[in-house]
C-alpha cells in the first residue's frame, strides 16, 4: 500500500507541475485552494480528525486572501 501511495502521489505531483506549465497562474491558484477542503474531509474520513477552530480560521484567511487577489487581478 505504501508503494501505491508513493506512485499515486508522484503521478499527482507530476500532473500538478504539468498543469502549472500549461494553464494561467490565476486558474491554477483557484484549483489549488480545493486542497484545503479535501485535507479536512480526508483527515476526518481516515483518522476521524476534527481540526481546531484556529485551523478553520486560518483556512478562511487563506481563501479570503485568494479571493481578494483574484478580484484585484480581474479589475486590472
Amino acid at each position: 500500500m505504501l508503494i501505491g501511495v508513493g506512485l499515486v502521489g508522484g503521478l499527482a505531483q507530476f500532473l500538478v507541475f504539468e498543469a502549472a506549465r500549461i494553464i494561467p497562474a490565476s486558474v491554477m491558484a483557484t484549483v489549488e485552494y480545493t486542497a484545503l477542503p479535501w485535507a479536512f474531509v480526508l483527515g476526518y474520513i481516515i483518522w476521524l480528525d476534527i481540526p481546531h477552530v484556529s485551523v478553520f480560521m486560518g483556512a478562511a484567511l487563506i481563501i479570503l486572501a485568494g479571493a481578494i487577489l483574484v478580484r484585484a487581478e480581474r479589475q486590472s
